[in-house]
């Protein structure tokens, strides 16, 4: 997971993504229209002096990529960190949506296997994460 310590730096990554939609949220404002990526194009304005990007969410629909990925930054301790996570094998009840300001909001569970001792060693599936997978198309609200 690659860790970044300057915010410039992680604006820069996440607007030279193609084809994502997503939003990014700052420490001192709720998230605005300007925000909130619809068409495939990120613009993120670097935010006002003593504002940090406190988290992100991007996802990429094979629509617009070959592959359908979705994208983390969090700020932890003083740092960013980038999560890039495959949402291809995230289906029907994997993907669940929740109604936001902004439309609906679809969100991915990403499950695993692994051994499970309290199963004998065989492989059991576990929940690994839940990453954004999009907006609903048609989703202005």
């Amino acid at each position: 997971m690659p860790k970044y310590t300057n915010q410039d730096e992680v604006i820069a990554v996440l607007n030279a993504l193609n084809g994502y939609e997503g939003y990014v949220q700052f420490s001192n404002r709720q998230i605005e229209d300007k925000d909130v990526f619809r068409d495939g194009s990120i613009h993120i304005v670097p935010p006002e002096e003593n504002a940090l990007l406190y988290e992100a969410h991007f996802f990429s629909p094979t629509t617009t990529t070959t592959t359908e990925n979705s994208i983390t930054v969090r700020y932890i301790n003083g740092s960013w960190y980038l999560d890039e996570t495959s949402t291809a094998e995230a289906t029907g009840e994997d993907i669940q949506s929740y109604q936001s300001h902004y439309g609906v909001v679809n969100m991915a569970q990403i499950w695993e296997a692994v051994e499970d001792e309290d199963n004998h060693d065989f492989k059991a599936l576990k929940l690994s994460k839940v990453v954004f997978a999009g907006f609903d198309q048609g989703g202005d609200s």
